[in-house]
């Protein structure tokens, strides 16, 4: 997730809304790997709605997508080659449960 966005705050001071996005890194050898592995991941995550006992959160809703990118800064030992890296982000929101 993001190092959070500016909550919406009730004069009580208890935060009454989220809206956020959450980042999804998906990792593999290769370009068309990478692929495969956003394919999968964004086949499990569709329709996902994450649970909490204090929140209530919707189904994550896929927002972006960044192109896939060699990570230059890691060097495979096996294959002496970089891996291939894609980040989707999804719109992460949410409101407290009554008490």
């Amino acid at each position: 997730g993001s190092g959070g966005q500016p909550a919406s705050v009730t004069v009580g001071g208890v935060q009454d809304h989220l809206d956020d996005r959450l980042g999804v890194t998906c990792v593999s050898q290769s370009a068309l790997g990478v692929l495969d592995v956003v394919r999968r991941t964004r086949a499990a995550l569709s329709g996902f709605q994450p649970t909490s006992p204090a929140w209530h959160v919707q189904p994550l809703v896929l927002w972006e997508s960044q192109t896939a990118q060699l990570d230059r800064d890691v060097t495979l030992p096996d294959t002496n080659q970089h891996p291939v890296y894609a980040v989707d982000l999804y719109r992460l929101v949410g409101d407290p449960m009554e008490v």
